[in-house]
């Protein structure tokens, strides 16, 4: 992995402060379209029964609060480790998940290559690892730029499985995803740092830890699990 100035960050108790804030933030502003759209409807003098053109508002308001209110659910619920914990082999949880993301990793032309050194084997409930990776990997192709290389790499340090996500370049933070406005590019952020915080309290139910390190030209990623006994 290419060594880098910036320190890696834990996604610690005062980012998910942040975190939450800013979802509920979020919340509150489809809630009160959605409440203006429909007193339009309900009060408009221009017809005695709403236009499709309030009611597809609407909707649109009432799917975005649908959208927000389970993320917000997710990242409550994943700190439960699950009632199935078995101990398995993390290359094949981890192939698995790299295979399926494959049709999102193309959709965004960026390549995947996978190589493990080690077959760790860790506690966790397989589908909720699966969630994990699902999370991990998706914030790690929106961080990646047209043409670019994603390294995900499985190794063992001792008696910890480590696993990196390295990706360079990545795209300028104003032309994310090709964001049409300010607004939708926010947006997108906050999915983005809603979706990580989710893989890391997955990891952490696990015992594991996630660290960040974010640069102009680099996003790297390192999870470490405790391996079976």
């Amino acid at each position: 992995m290419k060594s880098a100035a910036a320190p890696a960050l834990e996604l610690g108790v005062a980012e998910r402060q942040r975190l939450i804030a800013d979802l509920f933030h979020a919340l509150s502003q489809p809630i009160t379209a959605l409440r203006c759209s429909l007193e339009s409807a309900l009060h408009g003098s221009r017809a005695t029964a709403p236009s499709a053109e309030n009611l597809q508002t609407a909707l649109e308001h009432a799917e975005r609060i649908a959208r927000l209110a389970g993320g917000i659910r997710q990242l409550l619920e994943a700190d439960d480790p699950g009632d199935e914990r078995v101990a398995f082999p993390l290359e094949i949880s981890l192939r698995e998940a790299v295979v399926e993301m494959q049709p999102i990793a193309e959709a965004a032309r960026v390549r995947m290559q996978l190589r493990c050194a080690s077959p760790c084997r860790v506690v966790a409930e397989p589908q909720r690892m699966r969630q994990g990776w699902f999370y991990l990997l998706e914030f790690a192709l929106t961080s990646a730029a047209e043409s670019s290389i994603l390294d995900v790499t499985l190794i063992q340090e001792e008696e910890t499985a480590v696993v990196r996500l390295s990706l360079d370049p990545r795209p300028a933070q104003e032309s994310l995803r090709e964001a049409g406005n300010e607004a939708e590019r926010k947006s997108q952020q906050l999915s983005r740092r809603l979706g990580l915080a989710i893989a890391g309290r997955i990891f952490e139910a696990a015992g594991g830890r996630l660290q960040i390190q974010e640069e102009d030209q680099h996003v790297g990623l390192r999870l470490r699990l405790p391996c079976a006994a």
